[in-house]
């Protein structure tokens, strides 16, 4: 029994390894072309506010307390040089050639710490290098998550969970961008899946202390998308139950579900009482600045108080952002199938689920919870942050993947596999009544 239990972890070990090496080269080249090449270079500006604070470190420029901003070397400056220091880091020289720095103040920016720290200290110069960190951390985080996920909910779930996310074209594009680091989106739910299966109490506060510094740190290299990743951090207590038909520990998921959305928001708050300190002669000032400027103008603020630019995003009905990015899909959704399908899916679905209820299907409830739970943690920051939503129409389509894609193509595929197991079924009846 030893022996197979080696051979049974040094075989998962190796898949593990192989799976994390294939995410990377796609994250990191587009290997598959599961993204459009333009699309797939955009957000120079975003790697910019990284690069920037790099350039500026290593030409010993003032950053007047930011830790992200915009380095530009010639008399243009800001907003005509924004794109500049990602130019040079594409060239491979000239870092150190910054004669002006921005600073860019809307978040705390720990991940501008982070990458000039590698740059100094490994002289890490091009920007492909600094990239692969992120695509290579992320696809670590990913293959951890299905494994994890084959573990909790089942094969088919956690496969489905792969594949949709090395073939998104969102999660390609963010992959290895510097400014996102999108690995930490996932982090606390590798963790709540942890927890989920831990019986040692303290294990569970270890776990919970570690969501909430995840989440600290996610929340100072950005707050977006800050509801999702909770959401989908708590998803497995109220998600996993239904997979293994047992409830018996219902009360306690209910109180982990309390306890990891309390270890979120309090590495939320954490962390914003850092940024407030670099936004305000004191913490309250900082916290007010940040309310009135950045909260409201991203949210449900009024349009007089802002830019005539934002007054659209301001004033438009969060079912209206919603519905656009249910109907307005420009990219493929998974393996090359068009967005046009995600409609399809979301009403065949719901048809699905109704059609096991009137059957009495088992898995009813279940298809039911895994669909409405994993839709509320990607629209829960379309309506909460709206205006964001509505602006970044270039990027938030990516939210749909923390969950609810992966529900869509699990429940659909259910659906199919009943319908077509009924369907011969009846043909077989017919056929026996002929004779």
């Amino acid at each position: 029994m030893m022996n197979i239990s080696k051979s049974n972890y040094f075989k998962q070990g190796l898949l593990f390894i192989c799976l994390t090496i294939f995410l990377a080269i796609v994250f990191q080249t587009n290997l598959c072309h599961f993204v459009d090449d333009k699309f797939f270079y955009e957000e120079e500006t975003s790697d910019s506010l990284v690069l920037g604070r790099i350039m500026a470190d290593a030409s010993g420029l003032d950053r007047k307390g930011a830790n992200l901003g915009f380095g530009f070397k010639d008399t243009a400056g800001y907003p005509d040089s924004v794109h500049e220091s990602y130019v040079i880091f594409l060239a491979g020289s000239g870092i150190e050639s910054a004669k002006g720095f921005v600073p860019y103040i809307s978040q705390y920016g720990i991940q501008g710490i982070f990458f000039s720290k590698i740059h100094s200290t490994f002289g890490l110069s091009k920007l492909s290098h600094l990239q692969k960190i992120n695509a290579t951390l992320l696809a670590i985080v990913i293959v951890w998550l299905f494994f994890l996920y084959r573990y909790i909910y089942d094969y088919r779930f956690a496969t489905i969970f792969l594949v949709t996310m090395v073939s998104s074209p969102w999660v390609v594009q963010f992959a290895r961008q510097l400014y996102w680091m999108s690995f930490l989106w996932f982090i606390p739910a590798i963790l709540a899946a942890i927890l989920y299966t831990q019986q040692r109490k303290k294990v569970r506060i270890l776990l919970l202390f570690g969501i909430t510094l995840s989440v600290f740190i996610k929340s100072l290299a950005g707050y977006e998308y800050l509801s999702s990743i909770t959401l989908f951090a708590c998803s497995v207590f109220v998600v996993a139950p239904f997979f293994k038909q047992n409830n018996e520990k219902s009360s306690l998921n209910l109180i982990m579900l309390f306890l990891v959305f309390a270890a979120c928001v309090i590495g939320f708050v954490g962390a914003l009482l850092v940024h407030a300190g670099m936004r305000g002669d004191s913490i309250l000032s900082g916290l007010h600045n940040i309310y009135e400027e950045d909260v409201k103008r991203r949210t449900y603020g009024d349009p007089s108080l802002f830019d005539p630019a934002y007054k659209a995003s301001l004033v438009v009905s969060p079912l209206s952002v919603l519905m656009t990015y249910v109907t307005q899909w420009k990219t493929p959704l998974v393996l090359w199938l068009p967005g046009e399908i995600f409609k399809f899916l979301i009403g065949f679905s719901i048809a699905g689920i109704c059609y096991k209820f009137i059957k009495g299907h088992p898995t009813r409830i279940r298809d039911a919870v895994l669909l409405i739970f994993f839709f509320m943690v990607p629209a829960s920051w379309f309506v909460l942050a709206k205006a964001h939503s509505y602006i970044h129409t270039t990027l938030n389509y990516v939210l749909w993947y923390f969950g609810f894609v992966q529900a869509l193509i699990y429940v659909s595929f259910n659906t199919v596999a009943i319908l077509s197991i009924r369907f011969f079924d009846w043909i077989k009846t017919a056929n026996e009544k002929d004779f």
